[in-house]
């Protein structure tokens, strides 16, 4: 079921994607943190640890080349098990909660890039540099269903004890850490940092975003994307979820019940495809993200706040593929993976730059009025879509 090609590494690939993926505090580390930080305070705190694993993708490709992709990836796996710890003790010092929430952030600029890119180069290695895509595609089963595990036990120890989803968590970071020593360096290198390969890279990766065939995408693109990652990234998941009536219990249980039902409707992503064809499928995904937020801005109710989680999810997770399936046919192969690093690098910014603001309106009960804001955003996104297809086609 999930091929290895003869290499132990690409073994090692899927097991430590699993136990570094099993977040059990997914819908609940936020109630838990705000009993010793305010939620301003919290946001402050979230802007600056962002915004540090932002700055140090760049770094961390360096460190990479440096002292090799399996120390980056043991050091990104300590750092996350180390902060899971820290983020367990604000009781002791409001600083572990600190330092913990910046070290997590930290660790993903680590793991993630080294991860694949020891994987990949494994492949090169053996000659199976073209399987690559189906390796990919074994990680993007892993994933939902070690999110749905991590969920709902998260919801299920939360009802035991408040403290045994960050045990778990730890736990399982710890067991990735400890795998981790038995990754074997490969003997190839098919990428070596440097920072003015990283700015050449991200412009040529940007100018293929901006060609004829793809410049009327990219407000959707760009748009999605942003407010998706912002709330399912961070505090603002399950300040909503707590707005809409559910605690740290019953919003696990929600999330992960969302996550299955968008897992089911990427099944039948192809089919969806050939049905709605890009454009009119992009648009109503991005209807769907705007009707959601719209919703959130309406109304509290739980149900409603129910429709809303399960929106926001599906939309999201259809918009990855689909935006992957556009750039698979308008951009060149060795572009493509610099193109949508690129557009990740853009969709994480605006968290970072409005996760303050969100902070003080939650202060305020004001937070209706971001809801708003997201939702007329999305909807100038499609208007400069059309606008740029019609400008297209004078």
């Amino acid at each position: 079921m999930f091929p290895t090609f003869g290499s132990k590494n690409i073994l090692l690939y899927y097991v430590i994607t699993a136990f570094s993926s099993a977040w059990f505090i997914i819908a609940n580390w936020l109630f838990f943190v705000l009993r010793f930080i305010s939620p301003y305070d919290m946001a402050v705190l979230e802007a600056v640890s962002f915004g540090i694993g932002l700055l140090l993708e760049i770094p961390s490709g360096a460190i990479a080349d440096l002292i090799g992709k399996k120390k980056t990836v043991q050091l990104g796996l300590f750092m996350q098990t180390i902060g899971m710890v820290m983020l367990t003790l604000p009781a002791i010092s409001i600083w572990f909660l600190i330092i913990g929430n910046i070290t997590i952030i930290a660790a993903f600029a680590f793991i993630s890039g080294s991860l694949e890119a020891l994987a990949y180069d494994t492949l090169v290695e053996n000659g199976n540099e073209n399987k690559y895509d189906k390796v990919a595609s074994k990680i993007g089963v892993i994933f939902p269903i070690v999110f749905v595990i991590g969920a709902f036990g998260g919801g299920l120890l939360w009802k035991i004890s408040e403290y045994l989803p960050f045990i778990f968590s730890t736990i399982s970071f710890f067991i990735a850490f400890i795998i981790s020593f038995n990754l074997r360096e490969p003997n190839v290198d098919t990428y070596q940092f440097s920072f003015k390969q990283f700015i050449k890279q991200n412009v040529e990766g940007f100018k293929q975003l901006t060609n004829i065939n793809l410049l009327h995408y990219l407000p959707i693109f760009i748009a999605v994307a942003a407010s998706y990652y912002m709330w399912s990234t961070g505090i603002i998941r399950v300040l909503m979820g707590e707005e809409f009536g559910y605690d740290g219990e019953t919003l696990s249980y929600l999330i992960g019940f969302t996550m299955i039902i968008s897992s089911i409707t990427l099944h039948y992503f192809d089919k969806l495809k050939a049905l709605l064809g890009n454009k009119i499928g992009l648009v109503v995904i991005c209807v769907a993200t705007l009707i959601a937020w719209l919703i959130a801005g309406m109304t509290n109710n739980i149900i409603a706040g129910a429709f809303v989680f399960l929106l926001m999810t599906v939309a999201g997770q259809l918009h990855t593929p689909w935006v992957s399936s556009i750039l698979n046919k308008h951009v060149p192969s060795s572009l493509r993976a610099t193109s949508i690093s690129t557009m990740q690098f853009f969709v994480q910014i605006p968290y970072v730059l409005i996760v303050i603001f969100y902070g003080s309106l939650v202060s305020q009960k004001l937070t209706y009025l971001f809801y708003f804001g997201v939702s007329v955003v999305l909807g100038l996104s499609l208007i400069g879509s059309y606008l740029l297809v019609k400008n297209r086609h004078k």
